[in-house]
């Protein structure tokens, strides 16, 4: 019974991103449009998620699902870089595009969400994240810190 349940919630919400017009979203991505992402993600948010899914692994998860579409672009999870482990990678095919480093965290209250940007970014710098797309020859790579609270998200970068 649970896992029919979970099937047709997993079919429930592909076929609601499908809807969806990413292209905004991947657009105010790699043109470093900080609210724009913002505004963007916190629309597919309050759309499709439940309030009680306010984990990092499924907001992770969601996030990866929202970019796996995303045409010219690779996108990597929890890959080894510089001094750790980054959440997620966007790399360009071609090497005079901008890669994109991002970094998420929860929040334990809405006002919480602004300092977990700000530790998202310097986890980054700190860990050196960046460092395998610029020995790839990546010459320009945006760092996003993307925090969550319920329904709601603030992005920094």
């Amino acid at each position: 019974m649970l896992y029919i349940y979970e099937r047709k919630i997993k079919e429930w919400f592909e076929n609601r991103i499908k809807t969806s017009d990413l292209s905004r979203i991947y657009t105010a991505i790699i043109n470093a449009d900080a609210q724009a992402f913002q505004d963007e993600l916190s629309e597919l948010l309050a759309d499709t998620i439940s309030y009680f899914d306010s984990h990092e692994n499924f907001y992770h998860g969601f996030l990866l699902g929202i970019l796996a579409a995303m045409n010219g672009y690779i996108v990597k999870s929890n890959r080894e870089s510089g001094d750790g482990r980054n959440d997620i990678y966007i790399m360009p095919v071609s090497l005079r595009k901008r890669a994109v480093i991002l970094e998420l965290k929860t929040a334990e209250s809405f006002t919480d969400l602004e300092r977990k940007c700000d530790k998202a970014l310097k986890q980054i710098d700190t860990n050196k994240y960046d460092y395998d797309l610029i020995q790839l020859g990546y010459s320009e790579v945006l760092k996003y810190g993307v925090a969550f609270y319920r329904k709601d998200c603030m992005v920094k970068i």
